[in-house]
């Protein structure tokens, strides 16, 4: 693995690299995780792939400036890994909200890739997330600065569940990302940056038929964050467009993944 700094005007992305195969493709962790998280793609998909795994904003060691951020920042991070590899067409990889930025990509970066491969992706039907979108920008700060002590919301949460109101997730995700300064911060932000990621599904399926030659989809049979059904009739709606389900949860297995990844990979137009 090789590291790498990009600067950009709103703040630095921090980014791993592994192997050396002669595409690019470029990969984006979900909410709460980080680059690091697709180390195991590199055994199996280095020979084929150059795997650039950025970390998010307030995620791992991307260091960020702004308040939010916006897809803009995300293609200006594009094209200067893309400049980095000296090459012009890639594959994009999107995992959880990764597949949100890698979606948002489509408007900016379709016409330039090879593949698309999406796993547990939220963007095209996800339960809860948009609820916290209809709160206004100016509360959210507001009700953050109150949160500075978060026991009392999570005691609610957790009675809530109890009684059957909120699922389980719910409360874990507030546990998990309430517990500390760092985490407080992250969320914020992202709720601060959230709206600029709203996904349009029917500009997404025609983006997808019109400029990508391969998309491929991974889900868990078991996800309780996404929409499995409805993932799956969005998916079938696209030309030659390939789901395939695993019987897991939102996170997903590596080994399977990864033999999913390999087997497309191999066969994709970029290959043909």
């Amino acid at each position: 693995m090789t590291e790498h700094w990009f600067d950009t005007e709103k703040g630095t992305f921090y980014c791993r690299r592994w192997g050396r195969g002669g595409r690019v493709l470029i990969a984006w962790h979900g909410y709460g995780s980080g680059g690091a998280m697709f180390e195991a793609l590199a055994d199996t998909l280095g020979d084929i792939f150059t795997i650039y795994a950025p970390d998010l904003p307030w995620h791992g060691r991307t260091q960020w400036r702004a308040a939010s951020y916006t897809p803009e920042d995300i293609v200006a991070l594009t094209e200067q890994l893309l400049a980095h590899a000296q090459v012009e067409r890639f594959s994009l990889l999107g995992c959880s909200f990764g597949a949100r930025v890698a979606l948002k990509l489509l408007p900016y970066a379709g016409h330039q890739l090879e593949s698309l491969y999406l796993l547990s992706p939220d963007g095209i039907h996800t339960r809860w997330l948009n609820v916290g979108r209809k709160v206004p920008k100016w509360l959210r700060s507001r009700l953050m600065q109150r949160l500075e002590n978060p026991e009392r919301l999570l005691h609610w949460s957790r009675q809530l569940h109890r009684r059957g109101r909120v699922p389980f997730f719910v409360t874990w995700f507030l546990r998990k990302n309430l517990r500390t300064p760092e985490s407080r911060r992250r969320l914020l932000g992202n709720w601060r940056s959230f709206d600029a990621f709203v996904t349009k599904k029917q500009a997404i399926k025609r983006q997808l038929a019109r400029t990508v030659p391969q998309v491929v989809v991974i889900i868990g049979s078991r996800d309780q964050l996404i929409k499995g059904k409805s993932i799956g009739r969005f998916v079938r709606s696209i030309p030659d467009a390939q789901l395939h389900v695993l019987p897991c949860n939102h996170v997903l297995k590596s080994n399977e993944v990864t033999d999913i990844l390999r087997m497309h990979a191999t066969t994709s137009p970029a290959r043909l």
